[in-house]
């Protein structure tokens, strides 16, 4: 993994094992609210008790009948929200550097930071979508490289 900025979060969930884990999926909408065919949005969370302590958000693009590239993945470890704009195992091979959306210090942060992940899930989709609408590996992660910069500043604004 590729850390190109560190946490100052002191947020610990609890352990996964002490968690109820839950996943699903929904579809990757066009502008019309189509669904996209090869596209759709993976959602997973680990809650105790009501609270989540835990989440993992990610496409998931089907390049062909054989191989699905999961980019951009989102998730809260390491006490912050961040993004892996190619995935954590790019078709490339070249996994590129995390992108730090905020720093995760309580249970009601890692809310926030689901709920802004969610966000850049949706804004990749439209970036890729308005710059031609090809999925692969380039135009997925330059969407949600951009998606990601732009909840930097939505979560500044909404945490402080």
């Amino acid at each position: 993994m590729v850390i190109a900025e560190r946490s100052e979060g002191t947020f610990e969930p609890v352990p996964e094992s002490e968690c109820e884990p839950k996943t699903w999926f929904s579809n990757a909408t066009d502008l019309y609210g189509h669904p996209i065919a090869n596209v759709r949005q993976r959602h997973s969370t680990w809650k105790r008790g009501g609270e989540l302590q835990k989440f993992f958000q990610a496409l998931e693009v089907d390049l062909d009948k054989e191989h699905t590239m999961h980019a951009p993945e989102i998730d809260c470890n390491h006490a912050m929200c961040h993004v892996h704009p190619n995935g954590h195992q790019p078709p490339s091979g070249e996994q590129k550097a995390l992108i730090k959306i905020m720093d995760l210090f309580s249970v009601g942060d890692v809310r926030l930071a689901r709920e802004i992940a969610s966000g850049v899930l949706e804004n990749t989709i439209i970036n890729v979508l308005i710059n031609g609408g090809e999925w692969n590996e380039r135009t997925v992660s330059e969407g949600a490289t951009r998606s990601a910069n732009e909840a930097q500043i939505s979560a500044r604004q909404l945490q402080h």
